[in-house]
């Protein structure tokens, strides 16, 4: 699956998260260990960032095709436990939004059932967007084509600058030093 880091219009940190693509096989083979430490790392990377912590972070998924076994099954039941203990009781991310595109039935209707247990302030914090809105309600989101990544879930963006892979790339250049 693919992964993207970015910044919108308010210079807040978007998160695009393609499962649609996901191959179940692969991540299921990896060692429970490496996916923690990647998970570990992964949200420090996002907790020490400036513009997540002054202006907060943004959710773009896309869950297209994704069973609802798979994802049920996506990592081993012990290691799910202990990565949303982890972002539940230690992340201290100040998210602003979660947005879902392209979604099975599974997803609206798991949403329908907990959103009757959720505050109003958290509704609003969940955008499920419409199949025919999808480009514009994007570009609303983060405040502008410019923003939206780019070959992101077949949305039209022109956002390359993956934040994510700025960083692993100075890491690489300054190795090679």
């Amino acid at each position: 699956f693919a992964i993207r880091v970015t910044y919108d219009a308010c210079g807040r940190v978007v998160w695009w998260m393609d499962l649609a693509h996901v191959d179940v096989d692969t991540i299921r083979s990896l060692d429970p260990g490496d996916v923690r430490r990647f998970f570990i790392w992964f949200a420090h990377f996002l907790m020490f960032n400036d513009g997540a912590q002054k202006n907060g972070i943004v959710f773009v998924n896309n869950f297209a095709h994704l069973r609802f076994w798979e994802f049920m099954t996506f990592l081993p039941l012990e290691l799910g436990i202990k990565m949303d203990e982890f972002m539940i009781c230690v992340v201290p991310l100040n998210t602003k939004l979660v947005v879902f595109l392209e979604r099975p039935a599974w997803v609206d209707f798991g949403f329908a059932l907990l959103s009757v247990f959720l505050k109003k302030e958290m509704k609003r914090r969940v955008l499920m967007v419409k199949r025919n809105r999808q480009q514009q309600s994007v570009e609303d989101v983060v405040g502008g084509r410019q923003h939206v990544a780019l070959g992101f879930d077949g949305l039209i963006g022109t956002s390359g600058n993956d934040i994510l892979k700025e960083y692993y790339d100075s890491l690489v250049q300054e190795s090679g030093k």
